[in-house]
């Protein structure tokens, strides 16, 4: 096969990484570009690597990870000379038969995709859950891609997306995100709503009133079987209470979304699905309880990567709180956490987000550690009396951390170590 065959994956990273396997199983020619990797894993060792320029450009397709720059000069270089670039996601989504929900919004995805896939399971069906969590769709359409697929899809993987078909969207929630990926919130909501318009046309969104408002406003289409989580009876949220584990408002707000899209995709009675709420635990790193100090709550929320997640956690406890907030800040402001200044005891904040912290919250009392690592000789010097001690950053984590995972266990970590802790 001559080199004007070959595939070129563009960033290697878990997705890169699993669409150079799935090109290479679909006996394609592979080579690979990354800004920064100078090697593969070992079963990638015949992929060609390229860094810095590419001299000569004699591809027939191009595979973007989602989260690349749209900018970046091997896309340029693409569209230039007319070469199709592919998604991760539509490279594991080509000649797929099966049904799809997929799950966007700004927060909440997450947990709702996964209540999604366990209830799809509880059901007996069979169902893979990937995409913007956990395994890349081209990891599981490398072992083979069952009937159903969950998909939680990030505004980056709906960019470049054009083979999603879902027989359900679930659009959680939308505010201000991502604005150094898009430029402008009217660029990010534009890229949540490539998921709608790829909606089957007599398939389902589920979403809130926010949301739609918007859509109207913005003048966009949306599929005719649209349902409103936010406008069902009290009745309906009175079955989800009683069945659910988890019964903070925003986490009911998931499982209702969650319930009506497998309710919808299956074709189920709504009430048939409630009895399987009851074994989903939640999330690890979103509003996870990790144990106490002394009568305190410890919760690990490392997963708010954005001030409304946060706003979110905030509105979901009751007693004073302790706050852990930091990393490296995105494009919005932190004062809407000032609307719980009545609940909000101490703030400790830390990286880079610290200098903002310090200047649009000073009306709370905020002291500053460099890294969470200080956190222990911190609660040395002045202890948690607070009812609850709230992991929950607002922002990014790749100041100091990996991810947020990586964020979220260390965090874990320190507090298990703490004297008193149980």
């Amino acid at each position: 096969m001559g080199a004007k065959d070959a595939y070129l994956v563009l960033g290697m990273g878990k997705s890169g990484t699993s669409a150079a396997r799935l090109l290479k199983q679909r006996g394609l020619d592979v080579h690979a570009y990354d800004d920064v990797k100078t090697s593969l894993p070992p079963d990638l060792s015949d992929v060609r690597l390229f860094t810095g320029s590419l001299e000569d450009f004699p591809y027939k397709h191009v595979i973007a990870s989602p989260g690349l720059p749209q900018n970046h000069p091997v896309l340029k270089t693409a569209r230039e000379r007319r070469i199709p670039v592919i998604s991760e996601i539509d490279l594991a989504l080509e000649g797929y038969g099966g049904q799809v929900i997929a799950v966007t919004g700004t927060n909440g995805k997450s947990t709702t995709s996964a209540l999604i896939d366990h209830l799809i399971r509880k059901l007996g069906r069979q169902v893979a859950f990937g995409g913007n969590i956990g395994v890349p769709l081209s990891e599981l359409a490398f072992k083979g891609l069952p009937d159903y697929l969950v998909l939680e899809i990030s505004s980056y993987q709906a960019m470049g997306s054009f083979l999603l078909a879902p027989r359900v969207s679930v659009f959680t929630n939308f505010s201000s995100d991502h604005l150094e990926m898009h430029g402008t919130i009217q660029e990010y909501f534009k890229a949540k709503m490539r998921l709608i318009d790829q909606t089957l046309e007599d398939g389902h969104l589920v979403t809130e009133s926010p949301v739609l408002t918007l859509i109207k406003d913005k003048g966009y289409l949306y599929p005719k079987n649209t349902v409103l989580s936010d406008q069902l009876p009290s009745s309906f949220y009175d079955d989800l209470k009683a069945h659910s584990l988890l019964q903070e408002p925003h986490n009911l707000q998931n499982a209702a979304q969650a319930a009506l899209g497998v309710s919808f995709l299956l074709n189920l009675d709504f009430k048939s699905i409630l009895p399987h709420l009851r074994s989903f635990g939640g999330l690890e790193h979103r509003c996870e309880v990790v144990g106490r100090l002394g009568h305190s709550l410890i919760v690990n929320d490392s997963k708010a990567t954005n001030v409304n997640s946060t706003l979110t956690a905030l509105a979901a406890y009751e007693g004073r709180i302790l706050l852990l907030l930091g990393g490296r800040p995105k494009q919005e402001s932190m004062a809407p956490i000032l609307k719980f200044k009545e609940k909000i005891a101490r703030i400790i904040t830390f990286g880079e987000a610290a200098a903002q912290v310090r200047r649009e919250l000073s009306s709370l009392n905020v002291f500053e550690i460099s890294h969470i690592q200080d956190l222990p000789s911190f609660l040395e010097r002045s202890p948690v009396v607070e009812d609850i001690l709230l992991f929950s950053p607002a922002c990014a984590s790749f100041d100091q951390f990996k991810n947020f995972e990586d964020r979220g266990l260390q965090f874990k970590m320190i507090v298990k170590q703490l004297p008193g802790f149980k």
